[in-house]
């Protein structure tokens, strides 16, 4: 799954995505802000960037400029329909690469690229209720080549969450409802257990996120309660007095995607990253080299600043509204240290990329991507020019968004040096 975060910390939990989606094996699945979870033999750990393993990569600074360096070459134009929206991209199996857009209000569709960045058959519409009036957020990861999609939607009648099937040629295939009590889809195991974001709540004295999965058994019982475990425990960053994180604080579920057998996640805002087990036990970690990420006065008075205008621009009918959020705003409190990390994308083949966090006045300097190979050694740094927002990368193909007017709004891009570890 690639969410991409709210880099500020102006929520009380992170961005979720807009709808769901994941591969699963098709021969199996065609068969037939605070809450408290309850599942089956929760884990009570909570990760820390100092929890102990036995393999730990250490990336030093001299590693880091002496590394491989990727970065893309000229891009190929997505032929979208409309004012269509990328929600995400999806690699598949003989780098062909799904791209998943929102092409209207009430209609999702696919389209298949080769490994060229060309489309290698037309999109397929994937779920179009009549009376939807809008989706929720989703997010995609890959194992086999078939497109889970669980997709949060909003009808006339309500708000609903379904779990549907698609595969290149195949007609979509709704399973069953989804849990709606949990948060954001993160990808699908190869025995087809699908992982969730647990919402954060307190353990003990401290607030938590985590990750819940639900076993792949429960698709086929319709009508039935999922039941769930809880596999990972990771702090969020909080301020009790706003009763939200901090200004700049960070949430683990801006860096965790699923692997092919389990997890990676930069749990705190120090460089590291795990990769877990599916009993959450971790594998590996791997520290990378950063510049200072201390938060400084100026940095947290630009930030007010900016954000007390928005809320003057978006609330300017409703005055009593703006100056209660504005009193909020000057109460409350600012993290010492900015994130080492906004995102992560693990690909099936075991290269992972992180996307190091913009410090203020660094982010006019494109994306910043620390890629790793399987066992977290450091594989290359990837550089995206200014003006383009990643919006997914598969097997050596990356699809970006374009800022400016030039150009299509969506374009494919080569992966200039890549190879596989």
């Amino acid at each position: 799954m690639n969410v991409a975060p709210d880099p500020h910390g102006a929520g009380c939990s992170h961005r979720i995505p807009r709808t769901l989606l994941t591969i699963v094996p098709l021969s199996i699945l065609l068969l037939g802000c605070s809450a408290e979870l309850e599942g089956r033999g929760p884990a009570q750990e909570v990760l820390r960037s100092s929890t102990p393993v036995d393999h730990v990569t250490l990336i030093s600074q001299q590693s880091r400029a002496s590394a491989a360096k990727w970065t893309i070459g000229d891009g190929f134009p997505i032929a979208l329909p409309g004012e269509a929206y990328v929600e995400d991209v999806v690699a598949l199996p003989g780098r062909v690469t799904g791209i998943v857009f929102q092409a209207a209000e009430n209609q999702i569709q696919v389209l298949w690229l080769d490994s060229l960045g060309t489309p290698a058959s037309p999109s397929q519409v994937i779920i179009a209720p009549t009376s939807s009036r809008g989706f929720g957020d989703f997010g995609a990861s890959g194992v086999d080549s078939t497109v889970v999609i669980v997709a949060a939607w909003r009808s006339d009648e309500g708000s609903r969450r379904d779990i549907w099937t698609i595969a290149v040629g195949h007609t979509p295939k709704r399973l069953r409802d989804a849990p709606v009590e949990l948060g954001p889809f993160l990808g699908v195991l190869a025995d087809t257990s699908l992982l969730f974001s647990m919402r954060t709540q307190r353990l003990g004295q401290e607030m938590v996120g985590g990750v819940v999965m639900v076993p792949g058994s429960a698709l086929s019982h319709i009508g039935s309660p999922y039941p769930t475990d809880t596999i990972l425990h990771y702090g969020v960053e909080w301020d009790e007095e706003s009763g939200s994180r901090p200004i700049f604080g960070y949430h683990p579920g801006f860096a965790v995607d699923v692997t092919s057998d389990g997890l990676l996640v930069v749990p705190d805002t120090a460089p590291v990253v795990f990769s877990l087990s599916l009993e959450g036990k971790p594998q590996w970690k791997s520290r990378w080299s950063t510049a200072d990420r201390s938060v400084t006065p100026a940095a947290v008075d630009a930030w007010r600043k900016a954000y007390a205008e928005s809320i003057v621009r978006v609330g300017s009918d409703h005055p009593e509204r703006v100056e209660r959020s504005l009193t909020d705003l000057a109460a409350r409190a600012a993290a010492s240290r900015f994130p080492s990390a906004s995102r992560l994308i693990a690909l099936p083949d075991g290269t992972s990329f992180i996307r190091e966090y913009d410090l203020p006045g660094n982010d006019q300097d494109g994306e910043r991507w620390i890629v790793l190979g399987p066992n977290g050694q450091l594989l290359a740094e990837l550089t995206i020019p200014a003006g383009f927002r990643t919006v997914g990368i598969s097997e050596g193909l990356l699809v970006a968004e374009r800022s400016d007017t030039l150009g299509g709004r969506y374009e494919a891009f080569r992966i200039i040096g890549w190879s596989a570890p």
